[in-house]
């Protein structure tokens, strides 16, 4: 599948689309001791990347940042990889985190991010294809969060 760019003239989204939306609300109701949907962290910012022309996919309601503590980094590492283990469910296309980048550009590897780049140390940032990020919530948040708890109760099983 190829990466979906943001668009090059300004986005016209006025908020989170609703499969990202459905993403965003099923992360944090499935891992509460994450951020997501709440203060910094959540879907729509109508920016561009920083330090460059290029819109962000936050700007046409696409991308989801989802806050980690310092003492979560590991479960942040089994979500991110699961959202990638699971890119067809969640219509992942690119998560940028902790210094690397996993994108569908270069799907058999996580990838170090540029020194100059943001290196998503406090969040992860997911991005959806189209086709995804304008599901109906009604019917994406079911499905997201019932394989986000079956994705948690693998990691609370002992060893």
């Amino acid at each position: 599948m190829r990466y979906e760019r943001a668009t090059s003239s300004k986005p016209t989204a006025r908020g989170c689309q609703t499969g990202t939306r459905a993403l965003g609300m099923a992360l944090r109701d499935v891992f509460p001791e994450l951020q997501s949907m709440s203060g910094a962290y959540g879907c729509w910012n109508p920016r561009r990347v920083e330090g460059s022309a290029t819109w962000s996919l936050h700007a046409e309601g696409r991308a989801v940042d989802t806050g980690v503590p310092a003492h979560r980094q590991e479960m942040a590492w089994s979500v991110v990889c699961h959202l990638v283990a699971q890119r067809l469910v969640y219509g992942t296309m690119r998560v940028i985190w902790s210094g690397h980048v996993w994108s569908t550009e270069h799907p058999s590897e996580w990838r170090t991010l540029r020194p100059t780049t943001n290196q998503h140390r406090d969040h992860f940032h997911v991005e959806q294809f189209w086709r995804s990020a304008v599901r109906p919530y009604a019917t994406e948040y079911p499905t997201f969060r019932r394989e986000l708890e079956a994705h948690r109760e693998q990691l609370a099983e002992p060893g």
